[in-house]
């Protein structure tokens, strides 16, 4: 095979134009049509970068010298800004983020030749204190000294944000205040490698866990007398797990102290779930993302098909309004609490366990609307061809990745369905990460 040869070497320095957006929120500048991704950039700004890594497909960058900046640009708010991997844009400003976000999606469409007729955005009210879940590492300083925090930005150190971080609950902080001080006399490194946090902004309670490779009894002792010290803790449960995981879903859980769920209002209706359940991570806008769903919906519909519909979070208002729904997940315990959630709000659902693509159809189930809110990969080709067999006549497609959203709708457009709208959601200020609403009805 042919050897890739890079335009550019590593180490080099060069002046660069940044031109576009990267989806993951890094500035694209281009040398002989080569990208350069250049963390902490706005399209228009222009300087002196070094060159940090190279690949077949793209450099890496970073500022030596700015001598151009944007008129976005602010100050971040965030003292580890810039390192740490939680957000990518706290240097735009509100107005730059809303353009990023509208050309993020706008590019991922156009790349399916698909066109939006009425592209809206819908803004967070605050920037702070938003996140409802933490998850954060640790590891030793080479002095032995804690770190607490998120991985870096393309790394795997963990950045340490110190006695807060500014997009968690007061609450998460003061459990991971809590956690520094026991380390000082019960050192928490290695037994806990990983933590995790769930928090209701209504019910005023926490849920706390861990992972790692083993929890000491004595550990475990300090930790509970310690943590139920805290009046707001409902909780504690642990995950036995031989790496540090990032991830705990898939993990057991092995109940340490206090309950396993906690209970959150969105809205006027209540959702309970689990420490390890799916749940929107800003319950602020999750009422906003409901509405739009709501605004949306057919109302001549009667019947509702909710495809991977979690605890209940549309099922449950979309039942409100007089429509039979049937929910679909494939997680037993998401719908264990999905059918709590529907007798606590008093509302008729019928919810299943299955896989998404099993969802039943036939002459005696009939579905006017979709609404489906898939993970981060989109829908399979065998739910895609499943959608298509049905012929709904309207489908609202929630996504949280404008990409596989896209690819996923260019499927269905081409001959079945028309794209009529999507709605940008911000549920993640700050980061890249984008929610989005999309509508299609029915060419019948």
């Amino acid at each position: 095979m042919p050897r890739f040869t890079s335009p550019i070497q590593k180490n080099a320095e060069l002046s660069l134009e940044i031109s576009t957006w990267h989806p993951k929120g890094m500035g694209i500048g281009y040398l002989y049509s080569f990208p350069i991704l250049v963390i902490d950039a706005i399209p228009g700004e222009a300087g002196i970068v070094r060159i940090v890594k190279v690949t077949p497909q793209h450099a890496f960058g970073k500022w030596i010298e700015r001598n151009r900046n944007s008129p976005y640009r602010i100050e971040p708010s965030c003292p580890v800004a810039g390192r740490c991997g939680g957000c990518q844009l706290l240097h735009v400003s509100d107005a730059g983020y809303e353009i990023f976000k509208r050309e993020i999606v706008g590019n991922s469409f156009q790349k399916y030749e698909l066109v939006i007729p009425s592209l809206s955005y819908f803004p967070a009210p605050t920037s702070r204190e938003f996140r409802n879940q933490g998850r954060f590492s640790t590891e030793l300083t080479p002095d032995g000294d804690l770190k607490m925090g998120l991985f870096g930005l393309g790394n795997q150190s963990v950045i340490d944000f110190g006695t807060s971080c500014m997009i968690q609950h007061p609450l998460t902080d003061l459990i991971t205040q809590k956690l520094r001080e026991i380390h000082l006399t019960h050192p928490i490194y290695p037994s806990i490698q990983s933590i995790v946090t769930r928090v209701s902004f209504k019910g005023d309670q926490i849920l706390v866990g861990f992972s790692g490779p083993a929890l000491p009894d004595s550990l475990k002792a300090i930790i509970i007398e310690k943590l139920r010290l805290i009046s707001k803790v409902s909780g504690i449960v642990y995950w036995q797990t031989e790496t540090a995981a990032w991830s705990v879903f898939g993990h057991q859980e092995i109940p340490v102290w206090g309950n396993l769920d906690i209970c959150e209002t969105v809205g006027k209706f209540s959702y309970r779930y689990g420490i390890n359940s799916f749940f929107q991570s800003n319950p602020l806008q999750a009422q906003q993302l409901i509405e739009r769903v709501l605004v949306h919906l057919d109302q001549n519909a009667q019947s509702v098909l909710d495809l991977y519909c979690g605890v209940g979070l549309f099922s449950i208002p979309i039942a409100a309004m007089g429509k039979s729904v049937l929910g679909v997940e494939s997680n037993a315990s998401a719908i264990n609490y999905a059918r709590q959630n529907a007798k606590a709000n008093s509302v008729q659902v019928e919810f299943e366990a299955m896989d998404a693509a099993e969802f039943p159809t036939g002459d005696n189930r009939h579905f006017d609307v979709l609404v489906v809110d898939p993970p981060r990969t989109g829908l399979s080709e065998t739910v895609r061809n499943r959608i298509k067999q049905v012929r709904f006549r309207q489908i609202i497609y929630v996504s949280c990745n404008p990409e596989t959203l896209a690819s996923d709708l260019a499927d269905l457009c081409q001959t079945q369905y028309e794209l009529t709208g999507v709605d940008i959601v911000d549920m993640f200020p700050g980061s890249y990460h984008t929610e989005t609403v999309a509508i299609l009805i029915s060419r019948a």
